[in-house]
């Protein structure tokens, strides 16, 4: 099916939309993100069971360690891209595995034996962020899972502690690519 439009992915919607044309001349629009977003009353039209259950069902792949879509998707009379989409049906869940790179588990570890506390920060559902971080062993009792919203920023602690710089890099082959962050102990 040919993609007539899109609205993009972006953080702040977490989803993305897109209009394509069918071969019988109708339009349909299709939804994929978050499915705490996607499965939402307002765009995702289904009974309260079904709603659950997929959100049950979402969970528990996140809790797997996966990251998790919902897809939605509606038949239009006429190609209008929605935005924010309404009154989508839901189509279903998928979720997508990501690896633990070999050896990160050890690097872990042994930055962990120096005497270094290793923080994970990702875009991924928390529960994701959980199972992960728990088979690179960096998952303790106690830890908990700050949270970012639109309206909200993470702040260091206000008194006694002491900034602690980490520098990492998304790419090893641009040294544009470093990210500088600060951290606090």
């Amino acid at each position: 099916m040919p993609r007539l439009a899109e609205e993009p992915f972006e953080a702040s919607t977490r989803r993305m939309t897109t209009l394509h044309s069918t071969s019988d001349g109708r339009w349909l629009l299709v939804c994929k993100g978050a499915p705490e977003v996607v499965l939402a009353p307002d765009v995702a039209d289904c009974e309260s069971p079904v709603r659950e259950r997929l959100g049950h069902e979402a969970h528990r792949l996140a809790d797997a360690g996966l990251r998790v879509l919902a897809i939605t998707a509606v038949e239009l009379e006429s190609p209008v891209l929605a935005v924010p989409p309404t009154g989508l049906r839901p189509l279903g869940l998928v979720g997508i595995g990501d690896p633990i790179r070999e050896g990160a588990a050890e690097v872990a570890a042994e930055l962990e034996d120096a005497g270094i506390r290793l923080v994970m920060i990702t875009g991924d559902h928390p529960a994701t962020a959980v199972a992960i971080a728990d088979r690179m062993g960096i998952w303790r009792d106690g830890d908990t899972v700050a949270r970012a919203t639109r309206t909200s920023r993470l702040r260091p602690p206000a008194r006694g502690c002491s900034p602690v710089h980490i520098r990492s890099r998304s790419s090893t082959s641009s040294p544009r690519s470093r990210r500088r962050a600060t951290w606090w102990r």
